[in-house]
């Protein structure tokens, strides 16, 4: 199990007990979740933090989209900023918006910090601290957006 398992587990959780549960990707997001915690004997440990980085970045990002499409948002997001302007600014009744302050939020803290990782060559992240703070807005934005 990685270091971040209860946390991952968490973010799980809030994918099984959400509308989210009901989308096609469903059990595809649950395995990108079990990937990035299945991670721990990879080495070298920068490795294995860029793993857990993007496992957790994949489930996180099809899980927004499912979400959007459950609510009949929209069809298709590609990627979290995408989905995050969908959450902000759509005209869906009976769905409730995220605000600018949580636009902006987790536009600077999740979606620009691991847009290096995704794709600059090279690009790892220094330590478990920004692995965990990632992980951390994650739940947070997921917790969120859940209950819109």
């Amino acid at each position: 199990m990685s270091r971040y398992s209860k946390r991952i587990g968490t973010l799980k959780a809030l994918v099984a007990g959400s509308v989210i549960a009901n989308d096609p990707n469903c059990s595809r997001i649950l395995d990108e979740f079990d990937a990035a915690d299945s991670v721990t004997k990879v080495n070298p440990e920068s490795r294995r933090l860029l793993l857990e980085l993007v496992h957790s970045a994949r489930a996180f990002d099809t899980a927004l989209e499912a979400f959007i499409v459950q609510r009949g948002i929209s069809s298709k997001t590609n990627g979290i900023g995408n989905s995050l302007k969908k959450l902000s600014n759509h005209s869906v009744a009976n769905v409730r918006k995220i605000n600018q302050w949580e636009y902006d939020r987790y536009q600077n803290r999740i979606a620009n910090k691991r847009n290096p990782y995704m794709h600059e060559a090279g690009s790892y992240p220094l330590n478990w601290k920004e692995l965990d703070v990632l992980l951390s807005e994650m739940h947070s934005c997921l917790s969120r957006v859940v209950v819109l």
